[in-house]
């Protein structure tokens, strides 16, 4: 089905409006994640940026080991939260502050 915009002339398909908000969703959620790489935490004990990698798969990993078996009425916004919660306080415990 095709829409005729008033005045212009102008022909809009009706899938643009869903793709727009697809694309708004998906920019959205993406920006959520913890940070992934070296420059943005500040490495205070100065132990470069492999042992950085080996922190932030195994923060990473137990923050996600954690979480998990919580059930019940914790919502997934609350559960992302902790899972969060927990992979920070794990980077700060190796010295590792979010810039």
């Amino acid at each position: 089905m095709k829409l005729k915009a008033s005045g212009r002339g102008r022909v809009m398909n009706n899938s643009v409006v869903p793709m727009i908000l697809f694309l708004g969703c998906a920019l959205t959620l993406a920006s959520c994640g913890p940070a992934k790489d070296y420059q943005a935490y500040r490495d205070q004990a100065g132990q470069g940026e492999q042992i950085f990698d080996r922190h932030f798969d195994l923060c990473y990993q137990m923050a996600y080991q954690k979480i998990k078996p919580i059930e019940g009425s914790s919502g997934a916004g609350q559960r992302l939260n902790w899972k969060r919660e927990e992979f920070q306080r794990c980077m700060l415990d190796h010295n590792w502050v979010l810039k």
